[in-house]
């Protein structure tokens, strides 16, 4: 829930004005909630780490937050405004010390006003690596059984654009209207057969 990860990870529970959701939001809900234009955009940041799960690793990621607050609100005012893909990721790219590709492009794709624009996790790349026969996107070396790696802090604008095109053509072909909607179908949930797919198949 947004109250408990502003609890666990900032040390704030109460004083949210209008007060934090006490529920846990699901991916179209969060979307919702980020798209109102009566939501504080900070209050849409913690609701969207809170989704993801971003764990605060340590006091250095809390002091990080607080310090650029003022910045993280600015740079989500603009995602609701409206930015280009590449536009918006060159924006966020190192903009918050513990946030990689990953999860800063969670805020842009909830953030953004069109859905042309879609989270940049590892298992969405492999997959796109994998049915186009090409990489878009820098991925980080195998760590752990091998199969583990995350899209890496080189990449930039152009690599996001280029991936969510990636994204929107795929979407022509399945018959999905949006790019976030494409990524969230090939992301695929864990256990599901097309995750095993990627999992066996995907070569560093």
């Amino acid at each position: 829930m947004p109250t408990s990860w502003a609890d666990s990870a900032l040390n704030i529970w109460s004083g949210w004005n209008p007060p934090l959701p006490q529920v846990r939001l699901c991916r179209a809900a969060l979307r919702t909630y980020c798209q109102d234009p009566a939501t504080p955009p900070f209050h849409a940041f913690v609701a969207i780490m809170a989704w993801g799960n971003q764990v605060a690793r340590s006091a250095k990621f809390r002091t990080a937050v607080m310090q650029n607050r003022a910045d993280i609100e600015h740079a989500l005012n603009d995602l609701r405004k409206g930015l280009a893909p590449a536009v918006a990721y060159d924006r966020w790219r190192g903009m918050l010390w513990g946030l990689g590709p990953s999860f800063f492009t969670k805020i842009i794709a909830f953030m953004s006003p069109a859905e042309n624009v879609a989270i940049m996790d590892q298992w969405a790349v492999k997959a796109l690596h994998l049915l186009y026969g090409t990489k878009m996107v820098h991925l980080s070396p195998p760590s752990g059984n091998g199969r583990m790696a995350s899209p890496m802090a080189k990449n930039r604008g152009h690599h996001y654009a280029d991936y969510c095109d990636h994204l929107a053509h795929l979407g022509q072909i399945l018959g999905v209207a949006t790019v976030s909607g494409v990524e969230e179908r090939i992301f695929c949930r864990p256990s599901g057969p097309w995750r095993a797919y990627v999992h066996q198949h995907w070569q560093p």
